[in-house]
């Protein structure tokens, strides 16, 4: 099950996530957490092998300072983004929304075409019925119309004949 929702959230988000799909998202996400919870021994074996980024996270855990109030490392990584640039959480959550606001639009536009369509073909079918009454009415107002004249010359002829 995961698997397909995995499919399907890459298929939909994959543009907004760039190269990152949401499998790699995930598992950065993951990584940092348990990186996070990690102690500070395991990092000191490591030290010479760890990336920038785990330098950062690291370096925070191993922080005497830091250590009453480093229950979380992701603080560590406030020096890696820029002060303008919003955190990738936040930017992810704008595209989200902006998507989701882009995806309500199109559904929305589509509906609207959808109903124009509808409207077109019922104002088709009014015009093509309202013909159809016209000319039924034309025919029964001619039929009445010929009717009275023909009983009109019958009286006539009938007074006429009788007179």
């Amino acid at each position: 099950m995961w698997v397909k929702i995995t499919h399907l959230t890459n298929e939909k988000y994959g543009n907004v996530l760039s190269p990152l799909g949401v499998e790699q998202a995930k598992k950065l996400f993951s990584n940092c957490k348990r990186r996070r919870r990690l102690r500070p021994e395991s990092f000191s074996d490591n030290w010479p092998l760890l990336s920038p980024l785990e330098t950062l996270l690291s370096s925070n855990v191993d922080n005497p300072a830091d250590a009453t109030n480093s229950s979380d490392a992701v603080p560590a990584l406030d020096g890696v983004l820029s002060n303008d640039e919003p955190p990738p959480d936040q930017h992810l959550q704008h595209l989200m929304r902006g998507l989701d606001l882009s995806v309500a639009i199109r559904e929305l536009r589509r509906q609207l075409a959808e109903r124009e369509t509808e409207v077109a073909r019922l104002q088709r079918i009014i015009v093509e019925q309202a013909n159809g009454y016209r000319a039924r009415i034309n025919s029964i107002a001619e039929f009445l119309k010929a009717t009275a004249d023909k009983k009109v010359a019958q009286d006539i002829h009938d007074y006429l004949g009788l007179v």
